[in-house]
């Protein structure tokens, strides 16, 4: 039995391993202007930050959020 359990994890980890692999690395340039523009752009009154906490109320341990509290965690003190 221990060897079969063995033998299976062996199988998984192996399949898991080359599908990793099989990736091939494209480097892409960074374009140092265009980053800078979309990270300035970005703020907390966008329509899509507020959508996406709508749609996703709790934080990572399940417990729902309000609005205020987002404010609190996001704002420099």
């Amino acid at each position: 039995m221990c060897t079969i359990r063995k033998l299976v994890l062996s199988l998984f980890v192996a399949s898991i391993l080359s599908g990793c692999a099989a990736r091939r690395y494209q480097p892409v340039p960074i374009v140092s202007t265009q980053t800078a523009s979309m990270l300035e752009t970005r703020s907390f009154g966008d329509s899509g930050l507020h959508v996406f906490l709508e749609k996703y109320p709790t934080n990572m341990c399940g417990q729902k959020t309000t609005k205020d509290q987002h404010r609190q965690r996001w704002t420099v003190s």
